[in-house]
C-alpha cells in the first residue's frame, strides 16, 4: 500500500514543480535611443552631428531603495545595479558599460522650505527616468523626463516605453573620468524601441513543500478510513 501510495503522489509533485518552475517573476526589459551629437569633445571622427544610437537593458526585479528627503512627498526611488547593459556608439566610438543605476521620481513634491514644523512649501518634480552608468573611464547618463507628473503610472521600473505624448525630453550625456578628453550631449535623444525578455525564477520550494506535506495528510487519511 505504501509502494502505490507514493508512485500516486510522486507525479503530482513532478507536476507542480513543473508549473512553479516557470513561473515568471521577472523581466529584463531593453530600450533603444538615437539621435543627433549636439556637443561632442574627442576624437576627430566624432563631430557635432554625428548620429548616437544606444540601447539599456535592466532587471526589472531590482529592489527599490526609498531616497525621498525629509518632508518630500511621492516617490524617489533608487534601484542599484539594476542595469545590465547600456552600450552606444557616434562617431567611431563604441561604449559598454555593463552595470548601472536607475532613479525614478514618481509624483514627488520635495520640500522647498522646512520650518520647525514641518514644511512650508512644496515644489512638484516632473516624473523622470534616470539611467546612470559608470565604468574605469567613462560615465554616461540618459535622462527620461516627463512634461508633467503622469510620465509614470506608478513608481515602479517599467517594462514598456513611456507615452511619447507625456515625454518633455531625453538627453543624453557621456564624460570623461580621467581627463576630459572625450565627451558627448545632445538634447534630442528619441526612444525608438523596447524588448522585453522573461526571467523563469526557481520554485518556490517552501510553498512546494507544503502543498506536498498536505497531500500525504489528505491520502493517509483517506487510506485509513
Amino acid at each position: 500500500m505504501l509502494t502505490h501510495f507514493l508512485r500516486s503522489i510522486v507525479p503530482t509533485a513532478i507536476c507542480g514543480w513543473c508549473l512553479l518552475s516557470t513561473e515568471t517573476l521577472a523581466a529584463q526589459v531593453t530600450f533603444n535611443f538615437e539621435g543627433p551629437a549636439i556637443a561632442t569633445e574627442g576624437p576627430a571622427a566624432t563631430i557635432v552631428g554625428d548620429f548616437v544610437t544606444g540601447s539599456v537593458t535592466f532587471e526589472t526585479n531590482t529592489p527599490a531603495r526609498d531616497t525621498r528627503r525629509p518632508f518630500d512627498e511621492g516617490e524617489r526611488l533608487f534601484y542599484v545595479d539594476a542595469i545590465t547593459d547600456l552600450t552606444f556608439s557616434v562617431g567611431n566610438v563604441t561604449e559598454t558599460f555593463q552595470s548601472g543605476d536607475i532613479q525614478i521620481f514618481n509624483d514627488l513634491s520635495r520640500c522647498g522650505f522646512t520650518t520647525p514644523s514641518g514644511c512650508r512649501r512644496f515644489l512638484d518634480e516632473e516624473d523622470a527616468l534616470f539611467f546612470l552608468a559608470e565604468n574605469s573611464a567613462l560615465s554616461a547618463q540618459l535622462i527620461v523626463s516627463g512634461l508633467d507628473q503622469d510620465l509614470l503610472d506608478v513608481g515602479t521600473l517599467p517594462t514598456t516605453l513611456p507615452p511619447i505624448e507625456e515625454i518633455f525630453r531625453v538627453d543624453f550625456f557621456v564624460d570623461d573620468n580621467i581627463n576630459d578628453e572625450f565627451s558627448v550631449s545632445s538634447n534630442r535623444i528619441q526612444l525608438v524601441g523596447s524588448s522585453i525578455e522573461e526571467i523563469p525564477t526557481p520554485a518556490l520550494i517552501p510553498g512546494l513543500l507544503g502543498m506536498g506535506v498536505a497531500a500525504l495528510r489528505k491520502r493517509k487519511q483517506k487510506a485509513e478510513l
